[in-house]
């Protein structure tokens, strides 16, 4: 077969499982979202530190970023609402809900447009 073996184009397999073993531990590291971000943060403020010019070429996906959570933020609470009123059988409940819906809807973009 030409140096594969159970399926794998690897000539030495005890090489790839060392390989792997990093990745994974790499990977269990980062598996948690709060974890990725921290990382983020960390290589934001190390490359705006050693390399100012390169941090200032990525302004632009910085903002389209912020951009995305401004878009995303009044759809995901539109859509929190609908469920949370479909899935409600006690018109009190709903009733509850349709007073509170209004205050939340519009207060809730506004948190991250008042930073701009």
């Amino acid at each position: 077969m030409g140096g594969r073996q159970n399926g794998n184009n690897c000539v030495r397999p005890g090489l790839r499982r060392v390989a792997f073993r990093r990745a994974s531990a790499f990977m269990r590291l980062l598996r948690l979202l709060y974890d990725q971000v921290l990382l983020a943060i960390a290589a934001g403020i190390v490359l705006g530190t050693v390399a100012p010019d390169v941090a200032v070429a990525f302004k632009p996906l910085g903002d389209g970023f912020v951009r995305l959570i401004k878009m995303i933020t009044p759809l995901l609470i539109f859509v929190t609402v609908v469920v949370g009123i479909a899935k409600m059988g006690d018109m009190k409940e709903l009733g509850r809900v349709g007073l509170k819906a209004p205050s939340i809807s519009k207060w809730s973009p506004r948190w991250p447009c008042s930073s701009a």
